[in-house]
């Protein structure tokens, strides 16, 4: 991957007009509010690989509900908010926006969903599931379109990489298997060496079957709803197996050719 700087870049034009205008709007509510904005995670991967965007996330540093109620008031639209997970999800001409408040994950047992606490840009990045996601660009006027790379994101995107940033991803996340197999297949990128022996040491342990089915399934519709599911599908079956949907489907050079037929 080439023509993009680490250090800043001028995202604004690869964006849809309504994003334009909204961010514009962004920038100055992060002003008013004295309160960071970022764009994070697959937004920006996307971005600096040249693709289409189509919806927007956005990482709060303070409060993204009320963040999210001053942007509500200006456009006069509503809004979804989670208090839980300090969330909100706005809806501006038909597109998704999620915002966060930035915040740290502590988890009580591998395959459990995470207790959240508020906290910095760089916990927030360091919860995501590989470098290339977790990658923000500066909404803010000091510093606008500034990128900012704590985990070496920026390298493994142009080498092509999915790495996990610490020992125990997969461990506490067990889906994060699920998305390196769908991310590998869509970029056509490699795991990582290291990301790799401990993707396939979480598989040899099972914890896949500690995740709830449902969020299992959501990850199962992702992968099959890739342009080509079918590369995902055999390089599932290759590195995990089927066992964890059923230990009754065998996969076999026929599956894989009717899986092709229907794609």
């Amino acid at each position: 991957m080439k023509n993009f700087t680490p250090e800043r870049i001028n995202f604004v034009d690869t964006l849809k007009e309504e994003f334009k205008v909204f961010l514009d709007l962004v920038v100055d509510i992060s002003c008013n509010l004295k309160m960071n904005a970022y764009l994070v995670g697959g937004v920006v991967r996307d971005i600096l690989l040249k693709k289409e965007i189509f919806d927007l996330d956005i990482v709060i540093e303070g409060n993204a509900i009320e963040f999210v109620k001053e942007i509500s008031e200006h456009l006069n639209i509503k809004f979804i908010k989670h208090h839980s997970f300090g969330t909100a999800t706005i809806y501006f001409n038909n597109y998704k926006i999620d915002f966060a408040t930035s915040r740290k994950e502590v988890y009580a047992g591998f395959g459990k969903l995470p207790k959240v606490f508020p906290s910095n840009l760089k916990d927030d990045l360091f919860r995501r599931d590989f470098t290339i996601n977790a990658i923000a660009i500066s909404l803010n006027k000091s510093d606008y379109g500034k990128i900012i790379d704590f985990y070496s994101g920026l390298n493994d995107l142009k080498e092509g990489l999915i790495r996990v940033l610490h020992n125990k991803s997969f461990l506490e996340d067990p889906t994060r298997i699920l998305r390196a197999i769908r991310f590998k297949e869509r970029f056509s990128f490699r795991i990582e060496k290291h990301t790799f022996k401990l993707l396939k040491e979480a598989v040899r342990d099972n914890v896949i079957n500690l995740v709830h089915p449902h969020r299992l399934r959501d990850e199962i519709i992702l992968l099959l709803s890739e342009k080509e599911p079918y590369k995902g599908i055999k390089t599932l079956y290759s590195l995990v197996g089927f066992d964890f949907i059923d230990k009754k489907i065998n996969f076999n050079k026929d599956n894989l050719k009717l899986i092709l037929r229907i794609s």
